[in-house]
Order: C-alpha cells, then structure tokens, then sequence
C-alpha cells in the first residue's frame, strides 16, 4: 500500500485500495485457505479462514495437512493421524486429487475397526496400509471404494472368528472379492488358554 498508482494516486488512498493484490499476497501464506477484502464507509477488512488441520505428512519431517492432501505447515504436535509415501514439502499436495477419499475412508475404517488409524502408508504400486493403535493393520488398493472397503472390514469385525480373537494382526483386502485375515490371539486370553 506505500506505493502509487501511475506515479500519482496512492494506493492506500481507501477507495482504490487494490482488494485483489490484498487477497491474492495473503491467500499466497501457505496456513491461509481464503481471504476476503472488503471496505465499509472508511473502514478495509480483511477476513481470513486459516486452513484446519486433519491429518500429518511425514518423511523426514512432519507437517500438518488439510483434509484435501494440502501440506501448509510443519507439525507442533501429534494428535493426527501420520500419512507416509512420496517427498513433499509445504505448498505440495498429498495424493493429489484423491486424499480426501482415502481420509474419509480412514475415519470410517476407524469406527469399524473401532480403534485409532496412527499411521497409513500409500506405497508406489497404490497399496494402502492402515496401522490401528492396538490393533493391526488393513491393507487394500488406493482404488478400492471406500464405502465397500468399510463394508468388508465391518463384516469381518463382526465374524464369528473375531469374536473368538481379541485383536488381528491384518485383514487383506487387496485380492478383489477375497479378504485374508491373520488373528492374534493373546497370552492370558481364554482362547488362548484353550489352546494351551
């Protein structure tokens, strides 16, 4: 704003104040998802919807990202879910047009699984690995519908062979119609002591 227009009129003179470089410097901070400049009588506000974090990218470092794969930050603590696979840094997009999907799936496979997703791992072949806090992991194809993902795993939460096991070590689901589930079962556990 301390520069003129045309070597002439001042720039922070209120009614030719340029709202759309405001917008387009502060939209450009990587933390900011919108900015908005609007003026009333002789007061300029600028309102600004800072990005929410949902979950953190991590390779050597950790950031924060959006729930759109949107990398924006470095991360200050670790209550998100970590997402590993590829090299990005602030300003990059994580999956790119496809984390939103594989995030919401994520959650939901949390309630099915009825535990915390601590880490998921999207390798270079697109197979997606789901490690649950207490749990084990489940694996399936970054192509895999969500909805029908959810639907298999909640099916085989709710077998009659999962009822027998207090935990799993990985349900597979990256053979099409077929699911591969290996159980642990736990010293101390009736199962287990049936076994013995």
């Amino acid at each position: 704003l301390g520069s003129t227009y045309a070597f002439v009129v001042p720039k922070d003179l209120l009614y030719v104040v340029p709202k759309g470089e405001i917008v387009e410097r502060v939209s450009s901070l990587s933390e900011v998802e919108s900015a908005r400049v609007t003026r009333a009588g002789t007061t300029l506000t600028v309102t600004v919807t800072e990005r929410t974090p949902a979950a953190r990218y991590c390779v050597t470092q950790c950031f924060r990202m959006d729930e759109y794969g949107f990398i924006f930050d470095t991360v200050h603590d670790d209550t998100e879910t970590v997402y590993r696979g590829g090299q990005l840094g602030v300003g990059g997009t994580y999956l790119e047009g496809r984390f939103h999907d594989l995030y919401k799936t994520v959650l939901e496979l949390e309630r099915a699984v009825g535990a915390h997703a601590a880490e998921v791992v999207v390798d270079n072949a697109d197979d997606v690995f789901v490690h649950f806090d207490g749990q084990g992991e489940v694996r399936f194809t970054l192509d895999t519908p969500g909805q029908k993902l959810v639907t298999d795993v909640g099916a085989v939460m709710a077998s009659a062979r999962m009822a027998e096991s207090t935990t799993f070590e990985y349900i597979d689901l990256r053979f099409g119609t077929k699911a591969a589930v290996k159980l642990k079962i736990l010293r101390g556990s009736e199962a287990w002591q049936e076994a013995q």
